[in-house]
């Protein structure tokens, strides 16, 4: 008998929204205890999301992560073997979650320029609305290089673009990337601070683009440019 291919949830996503998308991925019959494990793995998840985001990945331990998410300490190597094994599951997931989330957005503009643009804005409007998952990914950047590698290649990736298109020059790619980075990384982090005002994405965008040798006007009419996707981003 063919079952429903196995959904992994998001650490971000709610017990409510793991029930409902489990039951709907098998409608044919729902599986008690897929569903146990789904909102037991989840609440792990997301306990780990929220504590290390707080305190930093070492600063916190297996004990603390599973009384966070009200689950048995034997309970959590059902799921995780390791706190490493969960600390590269949560990684996982916020970087495919922003991944997609820049990619689908920016799915349909064709100048590279002003997706790197609209993606340096979108980077930063996170760090307001998901400040937990900020959180996580700034404190982990510090100690995990696992964080800071996927920032990277995904800069690196845009970054090439724009360069392949001839819209800049960069004597170094390497140094660029990690200027960008960890530029990019500082000033969400500021924004989560209180050491810069929320709705600082088109400045924020303007600079890292002059960063990159575009021309200040240019620059300043790129960041200014509207967003793709829904009301909210815009």
């Amino acid at each position: 008998m063919s079952t429903a291919p196995r959904r992994r949830p998001s650490p971000t996503e709610t017990t409510e929204e793991v029930d409902a998308a489990t039951t709907e991925a098998a409608p044919t019959r729902l599986n008690r205890n897929d569903v146990r494990r789904a909102r037991t793995r989840a609440s792990l998840l997301g306990a780990g999301l929220h504590l290390m985001g707080q305190r930093g990945i070492d600063a916190v331990t297996i004990a603390e992560i599973a009384a966070e998410a009200d689950v048995a300490f034997g309970s959590f190597y059902n799921h995780f073997e390791s706190k490493d094994a969960l600390v590269d599951a949560i990684i996982r997931e916020l970087l495919d979650i922003l991944s997609d989330t820049i990619d689908t957005a920016t799915a349909t503009i064709e100048d590279p320029l002003v997706a790197l643009s609209a993606a340096f804005r979108m980077l930063h409007r996170a760090a307001v609305r998901e400040p937990e998952l900020t959180a996580f990914i700034q404190r982990a950047a510090l100690s995990d290089d696992r964080v800071l590698e996927g920032i990277t290649a995904r800069a690196r990736q845009a970054i090439e673009r724009v360069v392949a298109d001839g819209q800049i020059t960069l004597p170094d790619v390497d140094i660029a990337v990690l200027m960008v980075s960890g530029a990019s990384l500082l000033a969400s982090r500021s924004v989560l601070d209180g050491r810069l005002e929320p709705g600082n994405d088109t400045i924020i965008a303007e600079m890292l683009l002059r960063l990159l040798g575009v021309a200040p006007a240019k620059a300043a009419k790129l960041a200014t440019l509207p967003l793709p996707g829904p009301p909210r981003d815009s």
